[in-house]
């Protein structure tokens, strides 16, 4: 990075709303943010948050996606990176002493949100609540009972969870927290430590009480009870989704949480959920 381009980044976050916008929008990490989803946030007009978004993204540290009538916004981590790379570069020159505490101030999270007992929390949403998030949450919950404690909600619940989730499960011995889907207003604004998406129909205003002080990502599966022309055919693909949930959430439970700072647990976090996984829905 040039000393002009982190001088217009710096200039960018050198204001008020302009930084809290920045955080704000970090914290989305893939999902992004439309305007109206960050000015919600920050408690601007739509059009307050979306002046200081152009000027992030005219400095690069945001870039944008047009969907349908709204423009995405999400953080560039290459523009993040390269303005952190230049202020270690030209603080350390050498002398690790000077920017070790800083760096290793960078805990992976700060504390368990809800689990007790320091268990992290995480929270698994897919519209119906009927199939993807309920497996992940049983999964998680034996896979890595002893550092995670999870659940599911979705956004559009339907009124049962699928029979062959439940046969599936009961089969491999996991326990299912119930068999009737809840909504994420049942989560009634708990905090949690990871809110992971497993579909691309699940936004971040779906999420604006379940996001705040957690990292995100969304897993996108598709979605086994879509396009099953038979019984056969819907209990494959619900053995597919489980499959493919199982070997993420094996990799998650193996991180090495207490080790790794809060921008490669987010890189980490973002590579398995790209693990045999195609565009969900």
């Amino acid at each position: 990075m040039t000393l002009d381009q982190a001088v217009n980044c710096f200039q960018a976050l050198g204001q008020t709303w302009r930084l809290e916008t920045f955080r704000v929008l970090a914290q989305a990490g893939d999902l992004g943010m439309t305007a109206g989803t960050v000015a919600d946030r920050v408690g601007l007009s739509p059009s307050q948050a979306t002046f200081h978004l152009k000027e992030l993204e005219h400095c690069g540290l945001c870039a944008s996606t047009r969907e349908g009538r709204f423009m995405r916004y999400r953080v560039v981590p290459d523009q993040v990176q390269a303005l952190l790379g230049f202020l270690l570069n030209d603080c350390c020159r050498g002398h690790h002493s000077l920017c070790a505490p800083a760096l290793d101030a960078l805990q992976a999270l700060d504390g368990p949100a809800l689990g007790g007992e320091g268990r992290l929390s995480v929270l698994f949403v897919c519209p119906g609540n009927d199939a993807r998030s309920v497996m992940a949450a049983a999964l998680l919950n034996t896979l890595g009972g002893r550092r995670f404690v999870a659940t599911s909600a979705g956004t559009q619940p339907e009124s049962q969870v699928a029979k062959e989730v439940t046969a599936l499960l009961g089969r491999f011995e996991h326990e299912i927290e119930t068999d009737i889907p809840k909504p994420l207003s049942a989560l009634d604004g708990q905090v949690f430590d990871f809110v992971f998406t497993l579909s691309s129909r699940v936004t971040e205003s779906d999420l604006s009480e379940a996001l705040p002080g957690g990292m995100t990502a969304n897993w996108r599966i598709v979605d086994p009870l879509a396009d099953a022309p038979s019984c056969e055919i819907r209990a494959a693909q619900v053995a597919d989704a489980y499959r493919q949930l199982r070997r993420r959430i094996e990799a998650l439970v193996a991180l090495p949480m207490t080790e790794l700072n809060q921008m490669t647990l987010r890189q980490r976090v973002d590579e398995i959920g790209q693990m045999t996984t195609g565009d969900g829905q």
